[in-house]
Parts: C-alpha cells; sequence; structure tokens
C-alpha cells in the first residue's frame, strides 16, 4: 500500500483537495507498473493514474491519530504510519494496528485556528500554520514547525475536532453553568484549566466536565 496527496485537476472521479489516499501500484507483468496506481475516490469508484500526471504526491509516510478511546495508545495521540496492508496501518517503531481506530491527519482535519494539546506544557494551543508535509507551527512559536506527533489531538465521536469541548457535570460551587461547553486552556493529569463564567482562568478537577452533553 502507498499513500498519495490530492493536488488537484483530475476531471474524473471525486477527489478532495488536499486529502490523502490509499494507493495501490498497478499490478502488470511489464517492468513499467510501478509508473501508475490504482486509488478510490471519495465515492469508493476506482481510478487509475500515472504518478507522473501530476494530480497526486505519492507520500513516504504520513502521519494518523488514534481515535477509538481504549487500545494500544492514548486517544487524541499522533503516530507516524510509515505502511498499511488491508485494515491496518503500520506504526514506526510499533508495528501493525487496525486501521479503523485512526484517521488519518490531511488537509481537511489539520489547519490554522484548529487547536491541538502540547504534552509539553499541557496547554491547549492554536495552530497558525501547515506546511506541505504537514508540519505545524502554534501560537506559542510560530517560527517553529514541529510534526503532528508532537502533539496531541481533540477527538469526539470517534473524529479529530478542531477545538476540545467539556460539559460542566457540577457546577455545584463554582462559576459554572452546569450542561454548558468550555474549552480546556489546560489538563493535567485529572486536573483542567477553562475559562468561567466570570471570564477568568480557573483550575477545576477534571471530574467536573464530560466529553459529551448530557441528554
Amino acid at each position: 500500500m502507498k499513500f498519495v496527496r490530492y493536488k488537484g485537476g483530475v476531471s474524473e472521479g471525486e477527489f478532495t483537495a488536499g486529502t490523502i489516499y490509499k494507493a495501490t501500484d498497478e499490478l502488470e507483468a511489464d517492468a513499467r507498473s510501478h509508473e501508475r496506481f490504482i486509488v478510490r475516490d471519495d465515492k469508493g469508484k476506482r481510478f487509475k493514474f500515472r504518478y507522473d500526471d501530476g494530480y497526486f504526491v505519492e507520500l513516504p509516510c504520513i502521519y494518523a491519530v488514534w481515535v477509538c478511546d481504549s487500545g494500544s495508545f492514548e486517544q487524541g495521540e499522533a503516530l507516524l504510519i510509515e505502511d498499511g496492508e488491508d485494515e491496518h496501518f503500520e506504526v514506526a517503531g510499533y508495528g501493525f494496528f487496525n486501521s479503523n481506530c485512526f484517521e488519518v491527519l490531511d488537509g481537511d482535519n489539520l489547519h490554522p485556528h484548529m487547536h491541538v494539546c502540547d504534552p509539553e506544557t499541557g496547554r491547549w494551543v492554536e495552530v497558525m500554520r501547515v506546511d506541505e508535509q504537514f508540519g505545524l507551527s502554534t501560537e506559542e512559536d510560530p517560527d517553529r514547525f514541529r510534526t503532528p506527533n508532537d502533539y496531541v489531538f481533540a477527538v469526539s465521536g470517534g473524529s479529530v475536532v478542531d477545538v476540545p469541548l467539556l460539559y460542566c457535570t457540577d457546577a455545584t460551587g463554582a462559576n459554572l453553568t452546569p450542561e454548558r461547553a468550555y474549552t480546556p486552556v489546560m489538563t493535567d493529569g485529572d486536573k483542567v484549566v477553562v475559562v468561567d463564567d466570570n471570564g477568568v482562568e480557573t483550575e477545576f478537577p477534571l471530574s467536573r466536565f464530560g466529553s459529551r452533553k448530557a441528554v
């Protein structure tokens, strides 16, 4: 399996610019079969292209976020994917894992103005720029590009989201509103800092919040 990023220009099929797609080399007996590859569009239809068409860029590796709420990695952890086969991704240094537990990072879900968590500080910071290799710079250090696996991503409902949200489940004695959504400023173990209803950054036990609004 290979990974290709769609640049644009294809007149057939339905492809999204910036999106990464799985691809396989065309299997033919001639020695030039590696010049062509097969990829499925957004509707699952198969198409054949040449690498030198310029519509796609072949990527040596990609990054993907672990979106399952349990398993071998922490939810929101970004990992380097070196290869894949069938329904599995090969994580650098770890081996093969079910691809259903990953969401590949591409131009659709990694972009400026989303928020990621810096595990060194525990603070959620805004992404300022993303380069062609998916390196990102943040508001804390806008001139320095780091790889996605240096950060933790917000996940909700099995997908990467732009902004992490915590819903207040216990407002007793605090300037909080039950069931209101708050964006964490910083997390540290079982503690979280949010901007309370008075506009003040305040630390609370994480147990006062849930990841989904109560029904």
